[in-house]
């Protein structure tokens, strides 16, 4: 038996470290749009995806960063954002391995935080972003990719949408 672990991560914003300035990064989920098949004979209806919602991503910054937050305040402007992570393999003796993990986010903002304040406590900055493309890598293998703009998604470096692109002449 193994058990993976991710437990901790810097952020880092166009090659930039952001540690200690980030308190969480919600990364982008990718879901698919669901065409409905119901015909006559099907005891069923089925679902088949159609293509892939768009996808956002969110950053709660610490503090108040004037150099790095501005990174992140142009809507016609993307920007890499990438995780990167510890990725540690546990078994009955312990950690038996330890590899990196990394997720490349190519993103937009959607918001332009000017905080929320509250009697006594630290203000609260967060950053919503459009997302165009996310890579997973582990290990240095690409695990999953999935850009919006040139129809690519690969899983395990298997492209699942070269014979799309092919018909659609891309």
């Amino acid at each position: 038996m193994k058990i993976n672990k991710l437990t901790n991560a810097n952020i880092y914003l166009n090659g930039g470290s952001l540690a200690g300035t980030v308190e969480e990064f919600d990364m982008p989920d990718v879901t698919t749009i669901q065409a409905e098949h119901k015909a006559l004979g099907n005891l069923g209806t089925l679902n088949y995806a159609a293509g892939f919602e768009a996808m956002e991503a969110r950053l709660k910054w610490t503090c108040f960063d004037a150099v790095e937050s501005s990174k992140l305040m142009d809507p016609f402007t993307t920007s890499n954002i990438q995780l990167r992570a510890n990725l540690e393999t546990h078994g009955p003796q312990g950690r038996a391995n330890q590899v990196p993990y990394t997720v490349l986010v190519v993103a937009r903002p959607k918001n332009v935080p000017t905080g929320m304040f509250k009697a006594k406590e630290n203000a609260e900055f967060e950053t919503t972003l459009s997302v165009d493309s996310v890579l997973v890598e582990a290990d240095g293998e690409e695990i999953f990719f999935f850009s919006a703009l040139t129809n690519e998604y690969r899983v395990n470096n298997n492209d699942r949408a070269a014979t799309y692109r092919a018909s659609l002449g891309l």
